[in-house]
């Protein structure tokens, strides 16, 4: 089953789709990098003397491929905007999947031929499979267009006042994809089994979206305003921040804090899709048996 849905899935519409939102935010965030690089490019010509030349031809030796890609995850609004994307094509075309093989009739053909309990753990698993892959192909095209982009071949960049090698700057950009993809894996796997309890498909499709994003940054601000939160807590629960998680790590001399904190938020969104798979597999043992 499971090598079957991932052949099934990557030559889908669900991926094409999700290439082609994200790919069109990635095009637009270059496409100001790229503006900004062409500001500083037009400062070589003043003859004034008011203009050091040091500093902005180290700036251009800076526009590498990695530093395009930094900046869409890092220091981007259209980051944001693919934030939303990526979990409402989750509910959509993912988590929602169970779903409407129960509304269907499907479940009911493949769940007398198997266990409820391994069913569920394949259809989980074949998803997170799906999940790696796809981010696997954004990233990838993502790195490409920004060489493009960049005109170089140089993965060498500097962030902040931190210099990073070639190596070192492929090994964050593999860090960002391995964050992103884990928090997306349990974000399906908890909408997946929360689904079961929706009224209908389009309640199902808004899990992701409305509790993972609208949310966090709905609530969390304004009880922020109204209560004391700690920035803490917002790196936990808010997607805008923990997907940054990354750059933040970076970026502090003594990151146990970040650690910290992504640890809980990990933690917690694993605690809470074991939860929720124990109480699927419950709900459908007193529907099907």
């Amino acid at each position: 089953m499971i090598k079957r849905e991932l052949k099934r899935n990557i030559v889908s519409y669900a991926t094409l789709s999700l290439v082609a939102a994200i790919i069109s935010t990635t095009i637009v965030s270059y496409y100001f990098s790229l503006a900004e690089k062409s500001s500083f490019i037009g400062m070589l010509d003043v003859k004034d003397g008011s203009v050091n030349f040091e500093v902005i031809k180290a700036f251009l030796d800076n526009m590498t491929g990695p530093k395009f890609l930094f900046s869409y995850y890092w220091a981007s609004d259209e980051f944001n905007v693919g934030i939303i994307l990526i979990f409402a094509w989750l509910g959509i075309f993912c988590s929602s999947q169970l779903f409407r093989q129960k509304e269907n009739g499907f479940g009911n053909f493949i769940l007398m031929r198997m266990d409820i309990k391994k069913y569920i753990n394949q259809m989980i698993v074949s998803q997170s499979f799906y999940i790696i892959v796809v981010f696997g192909i954004i990233f990838s095209l993502q790195l490409l267009l920004a060489c493009i982009v960049s005109g170089k071949l140089s993965f060498q960049c500097v962030l902040g006042e931190h210099y990073y090698g070639g190596i070192y700057s492929i090994f964050l950009i593999f860090l960002q994809y391995i964050l992103v993809s884990i928090y997306c894996i349990l974000i399906n796997a908890f909408s997946e089994m929360i689904a079961l309890y929706m009224p209908n498909i389009y309640a199902a499709q808004m899990i992701p979206v409305v509790l993972f994003a609208l949310c966090p940054l709905v609530f969390g601000y304004v009880f922020q305003i109204l209560f004391p939160i700690s920035q803490d807590c917002m790196n936990v629960i808010d997607p805008f921040m923990y997907l940054t998680a990354v750059f933040r790590i970076i970026s502090v001399e003594d990151p146990v804090n970040e650690y910290a904190d992504l640890g809980i938020s990990i933690g917690m969104l694993t605690i809470l899709s074991l939860l929720a798979k124990e109480m699927a597999i419950k709900k459908l043992q007193r529907q099907y048996i």
